[in-house]
């Protein structure tokens, strides 16, 4: 292969082409030397870029300046010329070209490529992407050269373009030279721009020029081709607003009409989404319309009026207060916060008192949920309902709580004043006897357990021996060590006052369904002996199908005991267990319980203590 010298601004696929026809090849022939055909892309040929460089005779670092590299797939940043810009700004599939710089020298210059800049700063024509014999398009890898269309042989040379008109020729030279092979010319025009910009990249200032030309660009003209080219009118002009900034932008303030809140122009700036891929380069958009954007009588002008008295909008009140806008609706409806005098019929609650959010969000902190301190401490939920009857939790009624967060509320300073309590009279552990209180009440049935009193009981230093906790350890109220001998105690009933429950509070609402696993702590059984009852119809689930009612579940706790409470209160064994049924004749009633009465009964006279000794 007899090597050429590659032109300075010259395209890789440029002189894959002016080689093949150097050699008396088609592109094709050249390619499929290295594995390629005619149908490769920028990332086929920058995976073969080596075997390409040395098939070429050039250098792999200069053939891979001349290349566009996609960096990040086919919709991310390319690298065209030692610049980063984005891809699609880059058409490497679709041949444009001027006839009269073709004349010149019939090589392809790589800023050709670029589909925003849609002349030629060489010759100042416009770039042709068709034949104008055939009208066919321009193909890269055509039979007989770049320089020819490769349907009907037309030399492109012969061809003729629109010249771009001399009055816009400076700002484009600017535009072009950004985009250069050159550093030093990219360098050199970027002088050319007010200070604000001079910290800007070459590519960065040519991305901030497509986007003034787009937004400056009024009606329906601003729709653009699939290939994204701007007008060269557009073009310059989107240069020219760039160099002439910040009078640029104050000619732009002050030309819209009354009726005009802001200038097209900048609105288009600030909702354009062309620079989301330089999060750097959109804020700095962003603070050039925010120094120019005008202030007039409108919306715009009330909302600075507004916030500069103290005012708080909607929005603002939402992402305070930690809910959506339809919950802060709801609350100005209620009376909970206080609104500014309306405007007519729409936006009367648009603007809020600072001061009524702020007491609201001070009084949405002092709350703690009984869910919350359910999960957060570990108390079953009965036990908090307990607690709230018994007085050791208060209750916070709050009608606007209410309206944001539904079920039982508490106030957050005496539940976590109980717990710091509960945590000094806790002591360490003693001994290798003791049991969880949550498996300590499993000995305790036909009734719910006695959560109050017994932690009651250790507030007030009243019980025989401490509640243990390791303090390394989480607290888990449930989770507590009770001695084992103590709750036995509790369990056969020598200490009445520790399963005393408190008269339900007014303040707790009527009673909730229970779910399944208070149903299995409430009958002191298994998971499978509660699926038994609901399968043979036993247990009939509410109309969510996952909760059942407290009435239904007391009613068969006092009609039946599990075997688990079984082993539990009096520490029988399995045989001993089983023997109620062969050796005195105690059925089971439904399923794996038996039946409550006749089994007490009989364990009461075996063990006349209430427990074994």
């Amino acid at each position: 292969m007899f090597p050429l010298t590659p032109f300075a601004d010259e395209s890789a696929v440029g002189l894959i082409c002016r080689t093949a026809e150097w050699n008396h090849l088609s592109p094709a022939d050249l390619l499929r030397t290295v594995g390629l055909d005619t149908k490769a892309g920028p990332v086929a040929l920058a995976a073969k870029s080596e075997e390409l460089a040395a098939c070429l005779g050039v250098p792999l670092r200069d053939l891979q300046s001349r290349l566009p590299t996609p960096l990040a797939g086919r919709r991310g940043p390319i690298r065209i010329f030692d610049q980063i810009m984005q891809s699609k700004h880059v058409n490497c599939r679709e041949l444009r070209v001027s006839p009269a710089a073709l004349r010149k020298s019939p090589h392809h210059r790589l800023i050709w490529n670029i589909t925003a800049l849609p002349c030629c700063a060489e010759t100042w024509q416009s770039l042709i992407d068709r034949c104008p014999s055939c009208c066919a398009r321009l193909l890269w890898f055509g039979a007989a050269g770049i320089h020819t269309c490769s349907r009907c042989g037309f030399d492109l040379r012969r061809a003729e373009a629109p010249p771009v008109a001399s009055a816009l020729r400076s700002e484009l030279a600017i535009v072009a030279s950004l985009l250069s092979h050159d550093p030093d010319v990219r360098q050199a025009a970027a002088t050319e721009f007010p200070p604000v910009f001079r910290d800007l990249s070459p590519t960065s200032l040519f991305e901030l020029i497509v986007l003034f030309a787009r937004s400056s660009i009024e009606g329906s003209r601003r729709q653009t081709s699939p290939a994204r080219n701007l007008p060269v009118e557009d073009l310059a002009r989107g240069c020219r607003i760039a160099i002439e900034y910040p009078s640029s932008f104050a000619n732009f303030a002050a030309a819209h009409t009354d009726n005009q809140v802001i200038a097209p122009f900048f609105c288009r700036i600030a909702r354009g989404e062309s620079l989301n891929f330089d999060p750097d380069l959109r804020a700095f958009a962003t603070a050039l319309v925010d120094e120019h954007e005008p202030l007039r009588h409108g919306p715009a002008r009330l909302k600075a009026l507004r916030e500069q008295s103290g005012r708080v909008s909607l929005s603002s009140a939402a992402k305070t207060l930690r809910v959506d806008n339809a919950t802060v609706r709801k609350l100005i409806t209620a009376g909970a916060l206080e609104t500014s005098p309306g405007r007519g019929d729409q936006r009367c609650h648009q603007w809020l008192s600072p001061e009524s959010v702020e007491a609201l969000d001070l009084r949405f902190s002092s709350r703690l949920s009984a869910v919350e301190f359910h999960r957060e401490f570990g108390l079953p939920y009965e036990g908090v309902e307990q607690l709230v009857s018994a007085g050791a939790l208060s209750v916070l009624a709050d009608d606007a709580i209410g309206l944001v967060h539904p079920g039982l509320q508490l106030q957050r300073r005496s539940a976590l004043e109980f717990i710091d309590a509960l945590k000094s009279s806790l002591a360490a552990r003693t001994n290798d006897r003791m049991v969880s209180l949550q498996d300590a009440f499993t000995a305790v049935g036909a009734r719910p357990k006695p959560w109050a009193a017994v932690l009651k009981a250790a507030l007030d230093r009243r019980l025989p021996t401490a509640l243990a906790w390791e303090p390394e350890e989480v607290l888990k109220i449930e989770d507590l060590l009770i001695a084992d001998d103590l709750a036995r105690d509790i369990a056969c009933g020598r200490h009445p006052d520790l399963l005393e429950l408190p008269e339900r509070s007014p303040a707790l609402g009527p009673r909730l369904n229970m779910s399944r696993l208070e149903v299995e702590r409430h009958l002191n059984c298994y998971p499978r002996d509660v699926s038994w009852l609901i399968e043979h119809g036993h247990l009939r689930a509410g109309s969510d199908r996952r909760s059942f009612s407290p009435e239904q579940v007391e009613e068969l706790g006092l009609r039946l005991i599990s075997s688990r409470e079984i082993a539990w209160r009096w520490r029988i064994s399995p045989e001993l267990r089983d023997g109620l049924q062969s050796e005195h004749g105690i059925q089971r009633e439904l399923g794996p319980f038996w039946p409550r009465e006749r089994v007490m009964d009989h364990l009461a006279r075996i063990f006349p203590q209430g427990r074994p000794n």
